[in-house]
């Protein structure tokens, strides 16, 4: 870990820990669940093929099941609105951490990135794909998140 941090002496909740351990990857982990929920307007008008590979084999490799009734409907797909969605996704998991935790949660995040007003329901399952598939391709995640961000 970057700054020595351990958590091994410490009585700590299984969720805490998997936020202290996957820390760096919060930001990818959001630009994926947003991106999960943005999968219906990636398929208007070919924007689909305009997203960046890595984003696109992820959206390739996780299914999708549609509720019509607890469903978002996502405005206009640009890295704004899909990475401040994936920001709502995590919002009620950190919310449950220590008020510390949820302070330096905002601090990843540009100040664009604000919440949306209805909480975005994400399975605790996908959350761990997700996990694991920004683990195994965190480097183009992260020069496409730089990139994108900037564009």
């Amino acid at each position: 870990m970057q700054y020595n941090l351990s958590v091994k002496h410490f009585n700590l909740n299984s969720s805490l820990i998997y936020y202290i351990n996957n820390w760096n990857l919060l930001p990818l982990i959001c630009l994926l669940s947003g991106c999960h929920f943005y999968r219906e307007r990636f398929a208007e008008r070919g924007f689909f093929y305009k997203v960046p590979d890595v984003l696109r084999d992820y959206l390739s490799t996780i299914p999708l099941e549609i509720n019509e009734k607890a469903r978002y409907k996502p405005g206009i797909a640009n890295y704004h609105n899909i990475i401040t969605c994936g920001f709502s996704t995590l919002l009620p998991y950190i919310r449950q951490q220590p008020l510390a935790m949820q302070q330096r949660f905002n601090l990843l995040f540009p100040d664009f990135v604000d919440h949306i007003q209805s909480p975005l329901p994400l399975a605790s399952t996908l959350l761990e794909r997700i996990t694991f598939y920004a683990k195994k391709n965190r480097d183009e995640l992260d020069k496409i998140s730089c990139k994108w961000c900037c564009d």
